[in-house]
């Protein structure tokens, strides 16, 4: 998914030509790390999800969902103003979703964006694609393919065909919740019931075949 509110340039011939003259930042905003990509230099950032000089303050992303709008855009300014270089004419911005994400969460999102690194374009990835490509997996295949996203919070599980989600579950349950109460073997459980639950309920022979 594209989100652009910004004009577009004038004789601007197409996105492809708009976007190869522009520099990209891919963003992974997660409950416990905030990582950022840029093509050509790799991975430049990768802390702790926080805001800055609030070492005690509420995590600003939990469950995989912005809490602190506020507290996310300090972050983000702070982190890449501070690690990458200059850019002009402003970026393309690719930000990590939750899949099953809701409007709601969407449009924080694309907020926090906007009101911190202020981009030409921001688009939107589903974390299962983005797992998915980042394990090396070719997306371009025709066969299904079954995705497990453990992260620190939420545990998604989906099918992906042609690099399309066709049936996703997820829960609010991650490695961040291990202790007492939840073990290696809860998390285990509850990942093999929402591939149960696509099995059962999603239509179409790829989440089988997957």
């Amino acid at each position: 998914m594209v989100i652009s509110d910004m004009p577009r340039d004038p004789g601007d011939d197409g996105p492809q030509l708009r976007w190869s003259l522009r520099p990209a930042i891919a963003i992974d905003l997660g409950s416990a790390r905030t990582r950022a990509w840029m093509p050509g230099r790799g991975m430049f950032v990768d802390v702790p999800t926080r805001v800055p000089d609030l070492a005690d303050s509420p995590a600003p992303v939990r469950r995989g969902r912005i809490v602190d709008t506020d507290g996310c855009v300090r972050m983000l300014r702070a982190l890449l103003h501070r690690c990458a270089p200059p850019w002009r004419p402003r970026p393309v911005l690719v930000l990590c979703r939750p899949v099953l994400d809701e409007a709601a969460d969407r449009a924080r999102a694309h907020l926090v964006l906007k009101e911190a690194l202020a981009p030409r374009v921001a688009l939107f990835i589903d974390s299962v694609k983005a797992a998915a490509i980042g394990a090396g997996a070719d997306l371009a295949d025709s066969r299904p393919l079954l995705v497990v996203d453990l992260g620190a919070e939420l545990t998604e599980v989906a099918v992906l065909a042609e690099g399309a989600v066709v049936a996703a579950r997820r829960a609010e349950m991650g490695v961040r919740d291990l202790g007492d109460a939840v073990t290696t073997a809860t998390i285990a459980r509850t990942t093999g019931t929402l591939v149960g639950e696509m099995l059962r309920e999603a239509s179409g022979p790829e989440v089988v075949d997957a």
